[in-house]
């Protein structure tokens, strides 16, 4: 199953090359991400500084990393996938993150500065009662704008 997250460009690392213990020859690039999170009241975006997961990019796979710089906004899709293994009688386990694509994301809404801090603005009498619901029913008060920003929709947390 694949999975995708939104998130500004922290950091990319240079492409470096190494082997495996069979022998063969890889390359490989880190591209780190501050997680983008959005207010489920207002709809402002802003940047979990303190959430900075490491995808890295194999092989052919770095190429996608050229376009991208320090502050994009980019959507990472990846696979997840664990497996089991023995240590000093221990059954220990690995989780794997593979990203196998980058999108730079140009959309308007995730432009704004990072540095900008969201206003505050008093809740309406809707959006009091919609909070006083129960959990299942609650709704997003933030509507994406465009084409673009409803084929994420889904990763947005709210």
């Amino acid at each position: 199953m694949a999975y995708r997250i939104t998130g500004r460009v922290f950091a990319i690392s240079q492409t470096r090359s190494s082997q495996s213990k069979s022998g063969n020859s890889y390359t490989m690039r880190d591209l780190v991400i501050t997680i983008r999170k959005f207010d489920p009241y207002t709809g402002q975006p802003s940047d979990d500084t303190g959430n900075t997961p490491k995808f890295t990019f194999m092989n052919d796979r770095c190429q996608q990393l050229d376009n991208i710089k320090v502050g994009d906004i980019v959507i990472v899709h990846f696979d997840i996938s664990g497996r089991e293994y023995q240590k000093d009688g221990r059954t220990e386990y690995i989780t794997d993150i593979r990203p196998f694509r980058v999108e730079l994301l140009t959309n308007t809404i995730y432009q704004q500065s990072h540095n900008a801090q969201p206003q505050a603005a008093p809740m309406t009498t809707q959006q009091t009662s919609a909070c006083q619901q129960p959990y299942p029913q609650q709704q997003s008060f933030y509507q994406p704008q465009t084409a673009q920003m409803n084929a994420y929709k889904d990763d947005m947390p709210f």
